[in-house]
Parts: C-alpha cells; structure tokens; sequence
C-alpha cells in the first residue's frame, strides 16, 4: 500500500472546503503537481500555491484566472459526472495513478457523501487516498491490513451493500 510519503504522486483540489490542517496541507506542498476542480482554484491561488492544471466546465472559474491560466485549463462539458470525477478521469488518462484529493469535504453533505463514495470506484484502477482536516479515507476493494498505533481511531465503513 503507498503511503505517498514521496513526492510522485498528483494532489487534486476539489470545491469543498479548503484545507487549514498541517497534514493535508503538507500533502499539497509535497505534491509532484497540483490538479484543480475549477472551483477550487481561486482557493489554492489564496495559499499561495498555483495550479499545473484546472479540470471541469468552468462554471465556477472567474474570468481573470481563466485568463491568467488559460495554459493550463482542459474544459470538460460532461455534464454526467460531478467536478472530482473530471479531474479523476484527466489525471487517468494522463497516467497520474497515484492521488491524494484533498477539499472534497465540508461545504455540502451531498457532495461529501458523493466524493467519499466515489473513491471506491476510483481505487479500481488508481491508488487513491482522500485528506481532510480531520483524516484520511483509504477505499479497500479487497483484503487490508491496517496499520495504527494504541489509541488511534480507525474507522471502517463499507458502501458496497453485499
């Protein structure tokens, strides 16, 4: 199992709620590149960190970054797929296989549940892991063993009903 301790793996920012903890903080400082949901780019650009590339339909880029950054924004009108799974299907198909999403958490329920469940079908063919301000959600799509220490809280959930 990775732990994307090195630097070889692709950070992706979605629109939820901007990360202010060190630990998903550290992952996108540590990042090899940082891809963004069109709405999360104007966040990133606050922390003083710039995109290597913005993903989705633009509806949520403002004009003066979509300018700024017009080198590195690949439009996607699919409208059958939410914002993360865009950046997800680009990141594939550009071989980033390793990824860690931070900001896909926070601002609305149904988003969160939405990207949280996805992550499932994204562990098919992608080392994938999700950073919040509060931890990390690992998706298993078969047996696991999971490392902790005395003490630790560790959750486990299963979305698949069988």
């Amino acid at each position: 199992m990775n732990d994307f301790k090195s630097e070889s793996y692709t950070a992706i920012v979605a629109d939820g709620t901007f990360p202010q903890h060190e630990i998903p903080l550290d992952y996108l400082k540590k990042a090899q590149r940082i891809v963004c949901c069109d709405g999360s780019a104007s966040n990133l650009i606050l922390s003083g960190m710039a995109p290597d590339a913005i993903v989705g339909d633009m509806d949520s880029l403002n004009e003066d970054l979509a300018n700024r950054f017009a080198d590195r924004i690949f439009r996607d009108e699919n409208q059958d797929t939410n914002d993360l799974t865009k950046v997800v299907i680009w990141c594939r198909e550009n071989a980033y296989r390793d990824i860690v999403i931070v900001g896909a958490t926070g601002k609305r329920e149904d988003h969160t549940l939405g990207n949280i469940s996805l992550l499932a079908e994204y562990a098919k063919d992608m080392n994938v892991i999700m950073v919040t301000d509060t931890g990390i959600l690992r998706p298993f799509l078969t047996d696991a063993r999971i490392d902790s220490f005395t003490g630790q809280q560790v959750s486990i959930f299963s979305i698949d009903p069988y």
